[in-house]
């Protein structure tokens, strides 16, 4: 029998980077219905394919309940867009996300309107 984990310089077409995004509750209380379904629409519209956990992360010494949601992809760039729908959708500062080896808060993009205000300021959503 031979193994199927094969070494670098064999690696299978089918081999992925594997990515994990922490989405915090929005509310700071367990995920409303309405939330997790539109965190849910949000990711497959991009990633047919996924695994969602449960969780509790603690923010700043406080739990925090949080969506586990694990991608494998080689779309690196969808990752990006699919954090900051993320936190438009739920009017998240950040979003966590870990490829293995590096763990990071990708930061909501804030576009500044003609007038100044960013568009956090006007309460878009």
């Amino acid at each position: 029998m031979t193994s199927i984990l094969k070494d670098e310089k064999s690696r299978s077409e089918t081999d992925r980077p594997f990515y994990t995004l922490y989405v915090g509750s929005p509310t700071a209380s367990e995920f409303s219905a309405s939330d997790r379904k539109k965190v849910l629409d949000i990711v497959i519209k991009r990633f047919p394919s996924f695994t969602t956990l449960d969780g509790q992360g603690f923010f700043e010494g406080k739990p925090l309940p949080t969506m586990i949601i694990q991608i494998a992809t080689k779309d690196r760039f969808s990752m990006s867009v699919l954090c900051q729908e993320l936190c438009d959708a739920l009017g998240q500062r950040w979003i966590g996300l870990s490829d293995g080896d590096l763990y990071r808060s990708v930061r909501r993009h804030v576009e500044k309107p003609s007038n100044g205000m960013t568009v956090s300021d006007m309460h878009i959503r």
